[in-house]
């Protein structure tokens, strides 16, 4: 067998069509203040112009310091931000870019977040406050349908970098709200920490 048989390749939806089905070139852009800015590139041989839409990430405006983006299946985009520090949320998003007619649409819809500080004490995050760190990186695994982030927390005296990832995990229903007669469990999908590395200087 050859090299590239060992590989299985998904073959994911472009995220914007134009007529006949055909993707369209484009950037979505993430500002500092929290700003989505969605364009979509003409044809070189197309008489149209370029079109271009803004819309905010969140219901509020965040302020963000880093982000990483990766795509979906579906031609959605997967966004996780933090605005560096390490008690406030690693926060996600799903943001999908559509064309309508001659205007270019952007949604984006909150997902799952999760706090640094639900790790274990073994992550050391009472350190990571103590030396004033930073949420300096963060980082898909995988640049298509990832479920597994990389954080990094850092300052002069220390870096820290966790691994978390999205879990299918059964939680019990309370029997009054079940069947009494046999224990009844939700599934439901949860960020969970993996591990983590540190590096003192």
């Amino acid at each position: 067998s050859s090299y590239i048989e060992k590989f299985q390749h998904v073959k994911f939806a472009c995220s914007v069509k134009q007529f006949g089905g055909r993707p369209t070139s484009g950037a979505l852009l993430l500002t500092t203040t929290g700003m989505l800015a969605a364009i979509l590139l003409p044809q070189y041989t197309s008489q149209t112009p370029m079109l271009l839409a803004t819309e905010s990430l969140g219901p509020t405006r965040i302020y963000v310091k880093t982000a990483d983006i990766c795509y979906g299946k579906n031609g959605h985009f997967l966004l996780a931000v933090s605005n560096g520090d390490p008690s406030m949320p690693i926060q996600c998003y799903n943001v999908s870019v559509k064309r309508v007619e001659d205007k270019c649409v952007i949604t984006s819809q909150s997902l799952l977040s999760f706090f640094l500080f639900e790790a274990p004490k073994e992550a050391l995050m009472d350190q990571l406050s103590k030396d004033k760190c930073t949420v300096s990186h963060i980082k898909w695994i995988m640049r298509e349908d990832a479920d597994s982030l990389v954080v990094t927390a850092s300052s002069d005296k220390m870096s820290c970098l966790q691994v978390w990832e999205l879990r299918e995990k059964a939680l019990p229903v309370h029997k009054s709200l079940g069947n009494s007669e046999s224990p009844q469990f939700f599934n439901t999908v949860l960020w969970q920490y993996q591990r983590h590395f540190q590096y003192n200087s």
